[in-house]
């Protein structure tokens, strides 16, 4: 998945990268809450996937991101995924309360 940001993201549909400070404006939340989303429910449009959910790998921010999608939207991941391999967060999540992502510290 090519988060905003980088190379193959950069033709966004209403800023520019380039020149836009707005299309800079975005946080890990985000990503987990629309963008992963998003490209989940693409995929299996596109797929037809029989089983209806899928095996997802998220390294780095994809594992940040998708933490934050799960505890935002457990039932929507939980429909859609059927196992997810999270490696290498970009940050620590010891302060945080919330069951899901305090257990990954």
């Amino acid at each position: 998945m090519g988060y905003r940001g980088t190379y193959g993201s950069r033709s966004h549909q209403i800023y520019d990268a380039d020149t836009e400070q707005e299309y800079w404006d975005f946080t890990f939340e985000e990503i987990g809450q629309y963008d992963i989303p998003a490209v989940i429910d693409f995929i299996l449009e596109k797929k037809q996937n029989s089983q209806g959910k899928l095996f997802m790998f998220s390294y780095s921010l994809g594992t940040t991101s998708s933490m934050y999608g799960m505890w935002k939207l457990k039932e929507f991941y939980e429909q859609r995924v059927k196992m997810l391999v999270l490696l290498a967060p970009t940050i620590e999540f010891k302060f945080i309360k919330e069951p899901v992502l305090a257990n990954a510290a």
